[in-house]
């Protein structure tokens, strides 16, 4: 979102509106940076549950609180798996300590 912000800051994503009467100015620049983001995530399963939001509730608040805890969820994931490993071998490790066996 940072890397964006500057460029939506400069006023190209806005638009004046194009009926004879109406001089009103319409601002694009969260809807185009929310369609960056979108389309910057690598992780297509977390970019389909993006797609899938409605409308009414896909702003960009609720889509950075998506994707943060998506990503979280999936570092966690993968830390307790790794931890797996090593709970593994200490248990085997206290194993052979308490039954005085040989590791090597």
């Amino acid at each position: 979102e940072t890397r964006l912000r500057p460029v939506a800051r400069s006023g190209k994503f806005k638009k004046v509106c194009t009926r004879p009467d109406c001089v009103e100015e319409v601002d694009y620049t969260d809807e185009t940076v929310l369609d960056n983001i979108i389309r910057g995530l690598r992780e297509e399963e977390i970019k389909t549950k993006v797609m899938a939001m409605d409308d009414t509730t896909c702003s960009m608040k609720t889509v950075l609180k998506l994707v943060q805890a998506e990503e979280l969820g999936r570092r966690s994931v993968r830390a307790a798996k790794d931890m797996e490993g090593v709970y593994a071998f200490t248990l085997l490790y206290f194993y052979f300590l308490r039954n005085d066996l040989s590791l090597f």
